[in-house]
């Protein structure tokens, strides 16, 4: 059993600093969306993280 859980760990690890090195994502994400949730920026809705202003959402999806 400790195999697929160490497996699984080294993934998600990987997986975090791959997003961090190309796209500038936080390495630690769900303590970022935590903390956006807590400052009112997001709200969870069972698993799933949503902006609740429209206009924010709008300008951080906009191109780069």
């Amino acid at each position: 059993m400790a195999g697929p859980l160490c497996n699984t760990a080294v993934a998600t690890a990987a997986t975090a600093l791959q997003l961090c090195a190309r796209e500038g994502t936080p390495v630690c994400l769900m303590a970022f969306l935590e903390d956006a949730r807590r400052r009112n920026l997001l709200r969870a809705t069972g698993p799933v993280y949503q902006f609740r202003h429209a206009r924010l959402q709008e300008r951080l999806a906009r191109p780069r």
